[in-house]
């Protein structure tokens, strides 16, 4: 039988209610200004309101035309991301535009994220997907930001794959399926340690969680080597089940020009996005409002790190 066809009723399910796992769809709500309707003179104070507005607009692509990916791979390259790493991350964005002819994509640049934008408003990918490659699930957060960042993450001390975490048993499954193979074995074995699930307490005391986060980086010799103005923003998201912390959503973000891009996959079975933020209090803000209310009774809140430490936004 099929892989797909055989995971696709648990793909389905787990799409629907365990949405942080596969960063997949649920609603989301996002504060972001509206364009004035009002015909109003151009005084100070309202230019001033424009050119706020205009500041505090989040814009999105799906990384679906030539140009909006040229741009992205121009920036990538100012921060010396390898071209191998660059090659590989598009091979995937351009595999799941056309495994679902770019239905539902932004086809051309980028445009403003809808304050009630969700992933539902995308369509059911599923049926499309399997039809490309029954074998192969496709990509979701963690993998495409390893992409490109694998050489820029130190791992000395790695996990052998044969001890790969119960919350990767898809990405495991994804990576053996590739279509084209990215990672090497070494390569393999630092994926699943840098995203393994890490012992904790049933604690909602967030310290405790950030001193066991250092204590296992510590442990395994991880580290972030990343150029300033480029880093790996992660969710924590806290497991009551195994009493372990994962990375629950994670994506590349790049300061450019005085503003933030910040490259995500939403889900296996959702697309690539690139968004644009003015600065890191929208990016965080976008990332709460997602994955930020999934949380236990004796738990903590999801909370973001930025390279191994605290987000400071």
């Amino acid at each position: 039988m099929m892989l797909r066809t055989m995971l696709k009723p648990m793909l389905k399910i787990t799409i629907k209610y365990t949405p942080l796992l596969f960063a997949s769809a649920f609603s989301l709500s996002l504060l972001a200004c509206s364009t004035n309707t009002q015909i109003t003179t151009q005084t100070d104070s309202n230019l001033s309101a424009k050119k706020t507005e205009q500041q505090s607009t989040i814009t999105y692509s799906n990384l679906a035309d030539k140009a909006t990916q040229d741009f992205i791979k121009d920036t990538l390259q100012k921060y010396q991301i390898p071209q191998d790493n660059i090659d590989n991350y598009f091979y995937y964005v351009d595999y799941f535009n056309k495994a679902v002819a770019n239905e539902g994509l932004i086809k051309q640049g980028f445009q403003p994220l809808a304050p009630t934008a969700n992933n539902d408003d995308y369509p059911d990918y599923l049926a499309k997907l399997e039809k490309h490659n029954p074998d192969f699930m496709g990509t979701n957060c963690r993998i495409s930001s390893f992409t490109l960042l694998n050489n820029l993450i130190e791992v000395k001390n790695p996990l052998s794959t044969q001890k790969t975490s119960s919350m990767l048993t898809f990405d495991k499954s994804a990576i053996d399926n590739f279509p084209k193979k990215i990672f090497s074995d070494a390569e393999q074995e630092k994926f699943y340690t840098l995203f393994g699930g890490i012992k904790t307490p049933l604690t909602k005391d967030k310290n405790v969680h950030l001193k066991n986060i250092k204590a296992y980086w510590t442990k395994h010799g991880i580290a972030m080597n990343s150029p300033k103005g480029m880093s790996m923003i992660a969710l924590i998201v806290h497991d009551d089940i195994d009493n372990v912390l994962f990375i629950g959503h994670v994506g590349v973000l790049l300061e450019n020009k005085g503003k933030y891009i910040f490259l995500e996959k939403l889900s296996f079975d959702l697309p690539y996005q690139a968004l644009i933020f003015s600065n890191k209090s929208q990016l965080k803000d976008y990332l709460m409002h997602k994955y930020g209310k999934f949380t236990a009774p004796n738990t903590a809140k999801p909370f973001l790190i930025e390279n191994g430490e605290v987000f400071v936004d």
